[in-house]
């Protein structure tokens, strides 16, 4: 198996953030990712995993995805879509 990029977690993240800033809402993730902590997806975010393999680091307990304010009381996240291609 090819080798896991670390930090995955950071990569899946600031590429959510960027499609968000630059006015999309659709971050396609592609490549092998070690996941170390939990990747936060905000509102109306489509999460596109093309080609991808994610593994959480050995040794973690936490989610992979979880949205952005499942902490947060009287706050709701909405249209948060995962899909695998």
């Amino acid at each position: 198996m090819n080798e896991f990029i670390q930090n995955g977690e950071r990569i899946i993240s600031d590429k959510i953030i960027e499609a968000h800033n630059n006015g999309n809402s659709i971050a396609v993730i592609s490549g092998n990712y070690e996941i170390a902590d939990t990747v936060l997806i905000p509102s109306d975010t489509t999460l596109i995993l093309r080609d991808c393999h994610l593994r959480m680091k050995d040794g973690t307990f936490c989610q992979m995805f979880r949205n952005m304010n499942a902490e947060n009381d009287g706050m709701t996240d909405y249209n948060i879509h995962i899909c695998g291609e």
